[in-house]
């Protein structure tokens, strides 16, 4: 994974081990929350989260995590 090519190796390094456990913390709760909010067809909140992965992935390095964001942001 690789963060934007303006920071030195050390510095990526920092955010890989300090932005990556926090990140897959937030898509847990993300993926559990998906759950709830299908239970209850809360189609806005369906799609906001969509718009998060999408974006979120993206920012991550992670495009299958993308895809399936831009997948429920556009179906939701």
């Amino acid at each position: 994974m690789s963060f934007s090519s303006g920071f030195s190796n050390s510095d990526e390094k920092i955010l890989r081990d300090r932005l990556l456990p926090k990140y897959k913390e937030i898509v847990k709760k993300l993926i559990i929350d998906l759950d709830a909010l299908c239970a209850s067809r809360d189609f806005n909140a369906l799609a906001f989260i969509g718009h998060k992965l999408k974006g979120s992935g993206a920012m991550y390095g992670f495009p299958e995590v993308t895809k399936l964001g831009e997948i429920l942001y556009n179906n939701a």
